[in-house]
């Protein structure tokens, strides 16, 4: 496994610091050899080419010397052939040859007495500096003829020229020089730079740990050309780092181990101090070395008082001999031990415990430490106990629950088989108590069955047994009869003990109970079997009435099968929408036109066929199973809603129905809420028809959820008016939208007093609400409550409940004659 690079902090390294803190101040290597160098390599090149200038200034100048000489002897030689002095134009012709040389600034012939001849040019007078620097710059020859003096020619060089020629030369030289130099430099530019290049990544590379104290930084390979000594040195610096990184990680690693042992050991000794468990430390004999927080509490000791007094392992009346002995027996063994203990507080409350004990061993195999942990349980056992309770009792009435029950009457019914006597077994639950828990709280329903729970075992014999199996379900068991005259005595003396009147909490309450009651072994001698019949027994009381009971027989089981048969139905057809609805269409009597409809509930039975709502809805609502009907058929009102819309009908606002028990959930608006959004219905096409009994059941609730309801767009209707014992002043504090005349005040209003629908009439009227007569079977009775005012009729006058594709016509009927052919 490779070694990670090792961060170093290099405040421990001063040296190594220091050191590249001083280097890193001073000339970089690089610049300094560079420039070095360069002077170097530059004053050479001048030398060079000063030496070089003056070389060739030499050569040329003697050349041009000889050539001056040339001319000169030309010249003399000239003269000497012709002999014409005092021609002076044949001597001028003499000097042509002069005239053409660039380098003779001036020319002169004279005769023997010195006289000039013939000049040209004008010759300079030399300086001393300049024949230093030039040389002679005159020539003179003499000419003679036949060993005669005729004269002298001089010729003057001329300096300029020398100077262009001198500068000349020089500049040749210089970039001869300069290109020489150029290639001398970049060749040793090249040989310095891999030199220095390999000393400036050494000073990177001390530089980047100096900075970053990263030691696993190394000098890069270098990949050719790299000096003998210079390679050396990388790799030894290499080596070195390696070394160094080595130690370091090594002593980096000694030092993590130690401060996380130490982190450990810190961690483990407050874990232990904190622990919630009483952790305690002993000598080889049992006495206490160390002792922490929670055994201090757990035993009620202070910490100076703990130390070097005998632990629980020596000294503890509460543990039996064998205990004790098993402890020691492990300890000596090398064995881990583990038990349940009780002990005492230092105050002499008792506590119970689970006591874990271990040994640590000297190197003889001789016990050194004994190391002890005990978690309090005494709340665990006291739950122990509670739950023991529970499981047998009902925590509201104390009561035996369900369970007991189940377990005393097998017990009973098999000592009673052994006696030869009658046992009596019952259910009873109390009458509408569901209506007192909702509109009251639970607190008073709570309440209610504790005292009810009381009034049953004031009435009941001791060894009588009345157990609560859930909600207001009350079991008895009456053993020990001989005939059914005593259980029948008890019987009658429980429902008049539930009819008094119930005072809670400064409120009187008037709840009545119902039962059924069977014997054993008479109707049976399986105890589930003696449950059903009396459950069976129960729902008879209930059909009768409620407040009293009954006693179990061969027809109540058949109707009982059938109850229970057709509620399972019910639940099914919820399960496959084997429910439809039926539109009623109402007709408006001002216009003539068709305003609405009732959605009427119907079932489809797979072997009864169809059945009206008075078949199954009594028994939905006792199952409790009129709520999902409730949700289903609000959902459908609106689907219906859409599908016409969708088929381009006109379609018109739809009344429904819904019972009492739907509006004890506060979820009803939401249910509304959520059909219309999911079919995009508008609110003002569904209305809801509700009863007088209603709205008197509880009143508060009601009205904040109809007011709910009416802020959405939902029309209100009361159904049946005149039926019931509403209140006036309280009619006009709800949203109520239409009245609909109960049938019974319809179907004789042309042979009876009609005073009271004219009254319901005058009544909406000023309370500005529309009114619907319903069960309106003949002309006679549309005509006369169009005379009283009346607003919308319903009923077979009209049109029959239609299924919902032949309502449909009713919408895209054309004319008033098309309506009434869809009636027939």
């Amino acid at each position: 496994m490779s070694r990670p690079d090792t961060l170093v902090d290099l405040p421990r390294l001063p040296w190594l610091a220091a050191a590249i803190t001083r280097a890193s101040s001073l000339p970089g290597f690089r610049r300094q050899i560079i420039r070095h160098a360069i002077t170097a390599m530059t004053l050479a090149l001048m030398l060079l080419l000063l030496a070089s200038g003056l070389h060739d200034f030499s050569a040329r100048r003697a050349q041009l010397d000889r050539e001056a000489v040339l001319l000169t002897d030309l010249v003399a030689a000239n003269i000497a052939a012709q002999h014409v002095p005092g021609d002076a134009v044949s001597v001028e012709e003499l000097l042509a040859p002069v005239r053409d040389a660039p380098h003779i600034d001036a020319a002169t012939i004279r005769d023997a007495e010195g006289v000039v001849l013939a000049a040209i040019g004008y010759p300079v007078n030399e300086s001393a500096l300049s024949r230093q620097f030039f040389g002679k710059t005159q020539i003179v020859r003499t000419v003679m003829h036949a060993g005669v003096v005729i004269g002298d020619v001089s010729l003057n060089i001329s300096r300029r020229f020398l100077v262009i020629t001198f500068l000349q030369e020089m500049l040749w030289s210089l970039l001869a020089l300069v290109l020489v130099g150029a290639i001398a430099a970049l060749l040793l530019y090249r040989a310095l730079f891999r030199f220095s290049s390999r000393l400036a990544d050494l000073t990177d590379t001390m530089s980047g740990i100096s900075a970053s104290g990263n030691l696993g930084l190394r000098l890069p390979e270098q990949k050719y050309g790299e000096v003998r000594e210079v390679a050396v040195l990388s790799r030894s610096l290499n080596a070195l780092l390696d070394e160094v990184q080595g130690r370091s990680f090594n002593l980096e690693c000694e030092l993590e181990n130690s401060r996380l042992i130490e982190m450990h050991l810190g961690k483990m000794s407050l874990a232990v101090e904190n622990s919630a468990a009483g952790i305690f430390i002993t000598d080889p004999d049992g006495w206490i070395e160390y002792a922490n927080s929670s055994y201090l509490e757990m035993n009620g000791l202070d910490r100076d008082d703990c130390i070097g007094i005998p632990s629980l392992l020596v000294q503890n009346k509460h543990l039996t001999s064998d205990l004790h002995a098993s402890m020691w027996d492990a300890m000596q063994q090398g064995h881990n031990w583990q038990g349940e203990i009780s002990a005492r507080r230092k105050n002499g409350e008792l506590y119970w415990g689970i006591m874990s004990l271990a040994s640590i061993r000297k190197e003889d195999g001789s016990i050194a430490h004994i190391i002890g942990n005990i978690d309090d349980v005494s709340e665990h056992k006291r739950a122990e106990e509670t739950i023991n309770r529970l499981a047998y009792y009902d925590a509201l009435t104390m009561l035996p629950n369900r369970h007991s029950f189940g377990e005393q009457l097998p017990q009973l019914l098999a000592r009673a088989t052994r006696k030869r006597e009658m046992v009596a077994v019952c259910y009873l639950d109390l009458d509408r108590f569901k209506e007192v828990n909702d509109t009251l709280g639970h607190s008073m329903g709570d309440h209610l069955l504790q005292t009810a729970a009381k009034r049953l075992q004031s009435v009941l014999r001791g060894h009588d047994v009345v157990a609560r199996l859930g909600g207001d379900e009350f079991a008895l068991i009456i053993p020990s009869l001989h005939d059914r005259v005593s259980a029948e005595v008890v019987a009658r003396k429980i429902i008049d003990h539930m009819t008094a009147p119930f005072q809670l909490d400064g409120r009187e309450l008037s709840v009545t109970a119902s039962m059924g009651m069977v014997f054993f072994p008479e109707h049976g001698s399986d105890a589930d079997d003696l449950l059903k019949k009396a459950d069976i027994a129960l729902y008879r009381a209930k059909a009768l009435g409620r407040n009293n009971f009954q006693i179990f027989s061969l027809g109540l089981e058949e109707v009982g099968l059938a109850r229970r048969e057709l509620e399972a139905q019910i639940r099914q057809a919820l399960a496959t929408e084997d429910f439809f609805l039926e539109y009623q269409p109402k007709l408006d009597l001002v216009t003539g036109k068709l305003c609405g409809a009732e959605a009427l509930i119907r079932w489809n039975h797979p072997t009864l066929g169809r059945l009206p709502p008075d078949k199954f809805i009594p028994l939905a609502e006792e199952s409790r199973l009129i709520i999902p009907l409730g949700n289903w058929i609000i959902n459908e009102v609106a689907r219906q809603q859409a599908a016409w819309r969708d088929e381009g009908l006109l379609v018109v606002p739809v009344a429904l129905n819904l019972s009492t028990m739907q509006f004890k959930n506060d979820d009803l608006p939401m249910r509304f809420s959520e059909a219309l959004r999911q079919h995009h219905v508008s609110a003002d096409l569904i209305e809801l028809e509700i009863t007088e009994s209603l709205l008197m059941d509880d009143p508060e609730r009601i009205r904040l959820q109809l007011a709910e309801l009416d802020a959405m767009g939902i029309g209100i209707a009361i159904d049946d008016f005149g039926t019931g014992y509403s209140s006036l002043s309280y009619l006009r504090t709800l949203p109520v939208d239409v009245l609909k005349i109960d049938q019974s005040f319809v179907r004789d209003i042309e042979t009876t007093d009609d005073r009271i629908t004219q009254a319901i009439i005058a009544m909406a009227k000023s309370l500005d609400m529309k009114v619907v007569a319903e069960g309106a079977e003949t002309s006679g009775q549309i005509e006369h409550l169009r005379k009283l005012g009346c607003d919308v009729i319903q009923g077979y006058a009209y049109s029959r409940p239609l299924a919902a594709d032949v309502f449909a016509k009713f919408l895209r009927a054309p004319s008033d004659e098309e309506v009434s052919v869809l009636a027939e």
